[in-house]
């Protein structure tokens, strides 16, 4: 797998301070054959006060990034598990998995758990119309 930051920009245009985040996480074969993939993307504009100084700028741009990053937390983990779920593997009896999503800015019915980092398990294959070779298809995790 390989996550690409494709995109990670802060412009300012005036009064005007502009942000967005592109991320892509795409799964490929050894021989470079791209057979899944997600992506997120973010984007947030806020408007500085006319007598903004430098250090009202560096909190604004910091409180930005901020929030940039929280907002690609919750898009970026969404599309995994949109896009991914065959890849993904979770704790036995988590009652959290691809039954259990919610749109972005929704609350879920019931609260997941936290979700704790955990080595990637293969799915036993991937869906038919992006299997690989029998050769290069992923390994069975039992």
């Amino acid at each position: 797998a390989m996550f690409v930051i494709k995109n990670a920009s802060l412009h300012q245009a005036g009064d005007m301070l502009d942000g967005a985040m592109d991320v892509e996480l795409d799964i490929s074969t050894s021989n470079g054959q791209r057979v899944a993939f997600a992506e997120a993307s973010v984007s947030r504009s806020v408007t500085l006060s006319s007598d903004s100084d430098e250090a009202h700028l560096r909190a604004a741009l910091y409180d930005l990034t901020k929030s940039l990053m929280t907002e690609m937390n919750v898009q970026f983990q969404y599309q995994v598990q949109k896009s991914l779920p065959e890849w993904l593997a979770y704790p036995p009896n988590a009652g959290f998995g691809a039954a259990g999503m919610t749109a972005p800015g929704l609350a879920p019915a019931a609260s997941p758990p936290p979700i704790q980092a955990q080595p990637l398990t293969a799915p036993a294959a991937p869906p038919s119309s992006l299997a690989p070779p029998p050769e290069l298809a992923p390994p069975n995790p039992q």
